[in-house]
């Protein structure tokens, strides 16, 4: 249901829901979010006036919220409240309305929980932003089978300690929202809607998770920013070799850590190029240790760690410019060319067959089955790979003969694949599994509206034939990088 309150309610929510499916294809292309602006009269009973959801269409209508008054004075959900106002430090107005906010926040995400449209999905719901006589909610939904591929620190068994961001999607949830609480309050005033890219806002999710995972190590220390010191270590050379090697960030006298050699001046983070140096003397024996602030010297990990402490973390650099986060050996975080994102590994059978079904209708399940055993195969590919699914595979084959290898058309079988996709280049085949060329250098026009410079020359040759060749014909893509990442073009 939408009542009209103000006059950018539907262009705001269809600018955050596009805002939203941009900044989090970046991060996995099939977590598909859904935005809703969920608003109501603070000082008026829930009714079709006083209440709205954009967009209209919803199952979900003002009786569903009828008891959100109530559920906001309830024990529990207004417990912030009366803490606030039972305290003996002096109070402000604004830190009892702030309070009763989130008692709001709570039961809306309460409310919302129970129905039967979001059974499936993982809600997160802004503070609210006041709209005239209204309270306002950015209400952001997003796949729960997707979301559960990822590692994610686990909770605190302390109830009173402080709950730290647990994930980078996480981090990056938390960003999304308040920029765009931030530009729906300023939309009645505004032209443009979001004043920040897609990339700067990841950038600030890279470095806000990092300042929890500092925080995780030693509370209090943050004086350096983590992820940007990191990421100017993988973009420096040292004498012409790119950064290789693993840092291991724990509190100094840490249980699990011992030392095999003690610098009597540690190195500040800070110094970017002489913490680069001296990630040359990391080997598979010996890290080299830093305890968020400096560099402490060489050493390894000992006995076992319980990974609920959250207390010690590896920086893996993995080339130029590239670098990731683990936590008992689960990856948090991969950055590349400074851009934050989830590595996933493997893929997920409904969301690419799905996809398939997408781009060549008509397909029967033992087609898809068979494609997905190809692509799975091919997964498997340690130095990376990729297929090129087509529906004129026959006449690609002859218009690059050029430039692969072209071969008598053949079924694939799964030990195939492992065998011709050992060499560079692409697998051409058709929906059907018959591969008619292997070893394919793609060709396509290159735009400066395509591709992506911190990815390597595989993905962004996907990039140019797809955007070059489709729509003229069917065309899937599936590209294994040799750090686990799979893509697949297009995206769904």
């Amino acid at each position: 249901m939408s009542n009209l309150l103000w006059r950018q309610q539907k262009s705001s929510q269809k600018s955050i829901e596009m805002v939203a499916r941009e900044f989090f294809s970046i991060i996995d292309p099939s977590l598909v979010p859904q935005v809703l602006l969920l608003g109501f009269e603070l000082a008026k009973p829930i009714n079709e006036t006083s209440f709205f959801l954009e967009p209209s269409g919803s199952d979900l209508g003002a009786d569903d919220f009828i008891k959100i008054h109530e559920l906001a004075r309830q024990p529990g959900t207004d417990e912030k409240v009366s803490k606030v106002k039972s305290s003996q430090k002096r109070i402000t107005g604004s830190q009892i309305e702030r309070a009763r906010f989130q008692a709001y926040k709570l039961a809306a995400e309460n409310l919302l929980m129970v129905s039967p449209a979001f059974e499936h999905k993982q809600l997160h719901l802004s503070v609210p932003c006041e709209i005239g006589s209204y309270l306002v909610f950015i209400v952001l939904s997003l796949p729960k089978d997707v979301i559960a591929r990822y590692f994610t620190l686990q909770k605190s068994e302390n109830a009173e300690q402080n709950q730290s961001t647990r994930s980078f999607l996480e981090s990056a949830i938390n960003v999304f929202l308040s920029e765009s609480w931030g530009a729906l309050k300023d939309s009645q005033f505004k032209k443009r809607f979001m004043d920040r890219s897609s990339e700067e806002l990841l950038k600030s999710a890279g470095r806000n998770f990092m300042t929890s995972i500092q925080e995780n190590i030693e509370p209090g220390s943050d004086q350096v920013s983590l992820f940007d010191v990191f990421d100017n270590v993988s973009l420096l050379r040292y004498e012409g070799s790119d950064a290789m090697g693993k840092i291991l960030l724990a509190k100094q006298g840490h249980s699990n850590i011992v030392h095999k050699l003690r610098l009597s001046k540690p190195i500040p983070l800070k110094d970017s190029r002489k913490v680069r140096k001296f990630l040359e003397l990391s080997d598979p024996d010996s890290c080299v240790l830093c305890d968020g602030e400096y560099i402490t010297g060489l050493g390894m990990i000992r006995g076992d760690y319980n990974p609920k402490q959250k207390s010690l973390y590896c920086i893996n650099f993995k080339g130029h410019y590239k670098w990731e986060l683990l936590h008992d050996g689960n990856p948090l975080l991969s950055v590349c060319h400074g851009l934050p994102k989830m590595r996933v590994e493997g893929i997920d059978r409904n969301y690419f067959t799905g996809l398939v079904n997408q781009v060549f209708k008509g397909l029967n399940a033992s087609q898809t089955d068979r494609l997905w055993d190809i692509t799975l195969s091919a997964t498997q590919q340690k130095a990376g790979t990729m297929l090129v699914i087509s529906d004129r595979a026959k006449s690609e084959a002859r218009r690059l003969a050029g430039q692969c290898f072209k071969v008598e058309p053949l079924v694939l079988t799964e030990e195939l694949v492992s065998q011709i996709t050992s060499i560079d280049g692409a697998v051409l085949l058709d929906q059907d599994c018959v591969c008619h060329a292997i070893g394919v250098i793609l060709d396509g026009i290159v735009s400066d509206k395509q591709g992506d410079a911190s990815r390597g020359a595989r993905y962004n040759s996907a990039i140019r034939y797809f955007g070059t060749n489709h729509p003229k014909h069917l065309i899937l893509i599936i590209i294994i990088s040799e750090d686990g990442m799979i893509n697949l073009i297009p995206n769904g």
